[in-house]
């Protein structure tokens, strides 16, 4: 699991919601979940 958007009372840019978590549940390795998180973290930029 790792953080991908940090909102909340507290964030810079507020936003309603505090925090957007990933979790790459079907990875078959610890390598492969690192890989899907990375994808999607690239995405969101």
């Amino acid at each position: 699991m790792i953080q991908i958007i940090g909102g909340g009372a507290h964030a810079v840019n507020s936003i309603d919601i505090q925090d957007y978590l990933a979790i790459s549940l079907s990875a078959k390795s610890f390598e492969a979940g690192i890989e899907m998180i990375v994808n999607v973290y690239n995405g969101t930029k």
